[in-house]
């Protein structure tokens, strides 16, 4: 069984091949506290919008399935509405959870540049890889992880 702290010492390399692999564990419902994992840039090659998903590595965030919003820093602030698929990623050859933003009440700017994924791993733990709305190499930016609160 996967846990919080084997993620939290995975290389980049490993959370690629657990992302990667099969899974049999249905949607994540709940709520659930966000812990940035590994950023997929490296300084001297940024991503473009490298500053837009930054904050991840400093701001508590979460994840409420039940209300379909993210959060920062308490569940209170709920904000960026989204909707969940079940599908193929767009990033990896893997089946996944992806977050789309056009529900959402923020300004369509926004709204129409972020993307998200979650791999659940268990009913308590979630694998994610956050980022905007764009291809593979621009748009995937972070793993992050989910454990229910």
């Amino acid at each position: 069984m996967f846990q919080l702290n084997n993620l939290k010492k995975a290389s980049i390399e490993e959370l690629e091949t657990l992302y990667n692999s099969s899974t049999d564990v249905p949607s994540p419902t709940g709520s659930f506290k966000g812990v940035f994992l590994h950023r997929l840039d490296k300084p001297g090659n940024r991503r473009p919008l490298y500053l837009g998903s930054k904050a991840f590595e400093f701001v508590p965030f979460g994840i409420d399935f039940d209300q379909c919003k993210w959060y920062f820093f308490h569940p209170k602030f709920q904000i960026a509405k989204f909707r969940t698929q079940l599908d193929i990623s767009r990033w990896r050859d893997s089946a996944i959870v992806k977050l789309h933003y056009d529900v959402s009440h923020l300004p369509s700017v926004i709204k129409g540049v972020l993307y998200d994924e979650i791999k659940p791993l268990s009913s308590n733990l979630c694998l994610g890889l956050g980022g905007f709305n764009q291809e593979t190499g621009s748009g995937d930016q972070f793993f992050f992880a989910l454990t229910r609160t």
